[in-house]
């Protein structure tokens, strides 16, 4: 998925049959941090989604990953539907990361 965009991507998404469950898709930025942006509710149900939605906002560096989860199908997947359930950057792996956002 070199060179796509966000919306390319989220198009790639709404592709998806609604039997695949977890979707992981590799890509480079700026389009996965302007996905993970677009996707994820700016109001996270708990301050551990509000600051990795933050974090990504900072920065997405190389090799992170964002983990996005949402009820419904992924042909109706739409901006601000999703949860930022973690976000996991290279330095967070020496430090210990819980896995936990």
């Amino acid at each position: 998925m070199y060179g796509a965009t966000a919306a390319e991507l989220l198009g790639l998404a709404h592709e998806m049959p609604t039997a695949v469950r977890t979707l992981l898709m590799v890509g480079h930025d700026p389009a996965m941090r302007e996905l993970t942006l677009d996707l994820a509710s700016s109001t996270q149900p708990d301050d551990a989604g509000a600051e990795a939605l933050e974090r990504v906002r900072t920065k997405f560096p190389t090799a992170a990953i964002a983990v996005l989860a949402f009820t419904g199908s992924w042909r109706g997947l739409e901006p601000e539907q999703a949860r930022l359930a973690d976000f996991v950057v290279p330095s967070d792996l020496r430090a210990g990361h819980d896995g936990s956002a």
